[in-house]
């Protein structure tokens, strides 16, 4: 994928906004909303998870972009501090836009949405001065099953395997940093706190 023309960033795009991928129950969620709360940070919920929440059916192909827009946009209110202010120097989001790029790729075989996403992303960076940074959840933690919205252990194989070959804004300067998180919920939980303490994502 071609990347759009980004002028280098200064010293004020600091790393402000961290985008959890993975595939289903990969413990995006759980790691999110942990990190949120302990660490006082803003919090953006999954919109895909809100979607099956509300309608209890998975998406059709028509609707990946609407969800993809609505991800971008609750990004954008958290960060002006429309939704929780005050939302701190870091916001947690569940999930990166760029996952809904991904799974169009996988149920669709419509791999549109990422030039979309990559468009949306950088524009949310501009416009609120900040570097992305993705976590992404592998899947080596057991699978379970909840209802409606997971389909299986090779579908999140699938995922973890789109993600690597297509991995976010990897053409734009500064913001193409994917760190990949393994093990268990509490060494996940502990590197990132660490990490941050410690300004290693800067």
């Amino acid at each position: 994928m071609q990347a759009l023309d980004q002028k280098p960033l200064d010293a004020m795009h600091q790393v402000r906004v961290i985008a959890l991928l993975g595939g289903e129950c990969t413990g995006k969620t759980k790691l999110a909303q942990s990190l949120a709360h302990t660490l006082k940070l803003g919090y953006v919920p999954e919109t895909l998870r809100l979607f099956v929440g509300e309608h209890q059916r998975s998406p059709r192909q028509d609707e990946q972009e609407p969800i993809l827009i609505a991800q971008c946009d609750a990004i954008g209110k958290a960060l002006c501090g429309l939704d929780r202010p005050p939302i701190g120097p870091l916001l947690i989001c569940d999930t990166s836009p760029w996952m809904t790029a991904v799974y169009s790729l996988q149920y669709f075989g419509d791999t549109g949405l990422f030039a979309k996403a990559e468009r949306l992303m950088l524009d949310l960076a501009e416009t609120y001065r900040f570097r992305w940074l993705h976590l992404h959840c592998a899947d080596d933690i057991p699978w379970q099953a909840d209802g409606i919205q997971r389909d299986g252990p090779g579908h999140r194989a699938l995922s973890r395997m789109l993600i690597e070959r297509y991995p976010p804004l990897q053409g734009a300067i500064g913001h193409g940093r994917v760190e990949l998180l393994e093990g268990g919920f509490e060494q996940r939980l502990t590197w990132v706190r660490e990490t941050l303490a410690c300004r290693c994502l800067d």
